[in-house]
């Protein structure tokens, strides 16, 4: 993160879900994950687990990155599924 910048980091199970714009050759590939810290500049760190493997966390400019809600989320993170 960025010195000085106010970086804002989310509180434990209010962390927000994402979805990234990704550029790749003549296209763009959106993926959904959670926006772990915010800052004021112009990255977020972005959270998301692939098929099976362990989390990865990317630092995504904020410009390519939309808010969304858990339920328009292509991928759901298991550890905050709503308790029934």
């Amino acid at each position: 993160m960025t010195p000085g910048a106010g970086a804002r980091r989310f509180t434990y199970r209010r962390v927000p879900y994402g979805g990234a714009r990704i550029p790749k050759s003549r296209e763009e590939l959106v993926v959904d994950g959670k926006v772990l810290f915010l800052e004021d500049g112009p990255l977020l760190n972005f959270s998301r687990q692939y098929a099976g493997e362990r989390m990865r966390t990317l630092f995504i400019p904020a410009a390519r990155v939309m808010l969304i809600s858990r339920e328009d989320s292509a991928w759901q993170d298991v550890n905050d599924r709503p308790s029934t």
